[in-house]
C-alpha cells in the first residue's frame, strides 16, 4: 500500500494529513484554492515537522469518517471539496491552539479605522459591503475570513473576496454566483486595493442586506456581541453539516476550545463597538456606517 503525508501550514499552525492507497496518490488536499478563499495562504509541504498525523485516510475500502483521540479517521473515496471542508476545522483547531482566532468575516480599512463586517449567526451582506467600500476607495484587509491575536489584532486574512469555482463536494445551490451580487448592486466590479501590514479591529458591523425593511442601524449590547461573535468564531466547525450523504460532519470542537473562544471573545466585544445595521442595498449599508465613522457624503 503506499502513503503520501503532506503537512499544511498557516501562520504557524500546522496539521499533517497521512494518506495511503493502493494506488498512486498525486496529492492528499487537491488543488488548494478553496482553503485559500476560505481561510488564506495556506502552505502545502510533503517536508514534515509534526510527528503525527491529524488525519488519516485509508482511501480505499468503505466510506467511514470519525474523529478519535485527536485524530480525524476516514475511509473511502472522498472528494476534493469534502475533504478540505474537514481539514479547515482542523486549522482553526490548531490556530486557537497557538492563540490565534478565525472570524468568518470580511474586513477593510475605511474613514481611518479597521471595519469588520461580520458573519454572526446569519450571512447577509459581508461581501457586498466590502464591495461598496471598494467603490468608495476603502482598502480590503480580508475578504472572506481574518485571523486575530489575543489583542484583536487582525495578523492576516483572505484575499480572494469571490470564490472562483467550488470543488466537488462543497456546491451550494442557495448560495447565488457572487457575479449575481455585483450585477445586482454595481455596474462593475469595483477596483480592490489592499491593505498593508496587520492592523487593529476597530469596529465590527453586523450587515443585513434586506429589501424588505426600511434602513435600521442600533448599538449592540454586550450578550448580543458575544452571541454574533460565538456563531462568527463557530462557523468554520460546521459542526450542523453533513459532509456528503450518510456521513455526518464528526465533532472536531470540544470544550476546552469552546470555553477558550469563549473567554477571548468577551474581552474582544467588551472593548470594541458593534452595530447591526440593515439596509435594501450596500449604498445604504454604506451610507450608515458614514455617519457612524462621522464621514461626511
Amino acid at each position: 500500500m503506499r502513503k503520501l503525508s503532506e503537512e499544511l501550514t498557516i501562520e504557524n499552525a500546522k496539521i499533517r494529513i497521512d494518506a495511503f492507497s493502493d494506488e498512486e496518490i498525486r496529492s492528499a488536499v487537491g488543488d488548494p484554492s478553496f482553503l485559500t478563499y476560505r481561510l488564506g495562504q495556506v502552505e502545502i509541504s510533503t517536508e514534515l515537522t509534526k510527528a503525527e498525523p491529524d488525519m488519516i485516510w485509508r482511501m480505499t475500502g468503505e466510506r467511514s469518517l470519525s474523529y478519535e483521540n485527536g485524530k480525524l479517521l476516514m475511509s473511502g473515496a472522498y472528494s476534493e471539496g469534502e475533504v478540505q471542508r474537514m481539514l479547515i476545522s482542523l486549522l482553526v483547531k490548531a490556530l486557537e491552539d497557538i492563540g490565534l482566532f478565525t472570524f468568518h468575516a470580511s474586513a477593510c480599512y475605511y474613514g481611518g479605522r479597521c471595519v469588520v463586517f461580520m458573519s454572526g449567526e446569519d450571512n447577509h451582506g459581508k461581501t457586498m459591503s466590502l464591495l461598496e467600500v471598494a467603490k468608495r476607495g476603502g482598502e480590503v484587509v480580508a475578504g472572506e475570513s481574518l485571523i486575530c491575536n489575543q489583542e484583536g489584532q487582525i495578523v492576516s486574512g483572505s484575499k480572494d473576496v469571490f470564490l472562483k469555482s467550488r470543488p466537488t463536494g462543497a456546491e451550494r445551490i442557495d448560495k447565488p454566483p457572487a457575479m449575481q451580487g455585483v450585477n445586482k448592486f454595481f455596474d462593475t466590479v469595483p477596483v480592490f486595493k489592499y491593505h498593508k501590514g496587520p492592523t487593529n479591529a476597530d469596529l465590527i458591523v453586523l450587515p443585513d442586506i434586506d429589501g424588505n425593511f426600511d434602513a435600521f442601524v442600533g448599538r449592540m449590547e454586550s450578550f448580543e456581541k458575544e452571541y454574533q461573535t460565538f456563531h462568527c468564531l463557530g462557523d468554520f466547525y460546521v459542526l450542523r453539516s453533513l459532509v456528503s450523504s450518510r456521513i455526518p460532519m464528526p465533532i472536531v470542537d470540544d470544550k476546552d476550545h469552546r470555553h477558550r473562544r469563549a473567554a477571548f471573545i468577551a474581552d474582544f466585544a467588551r472593548e470594541r463597538p458593534y452595530y447591526f445595521v440593515r439596509g435594501r442595498s450596500p449604498g445604504v449599508i454604506l451610507n450608515e456606517l458614514d455617519k457612524i465613522l462621522g464621514i461626511a457624503r
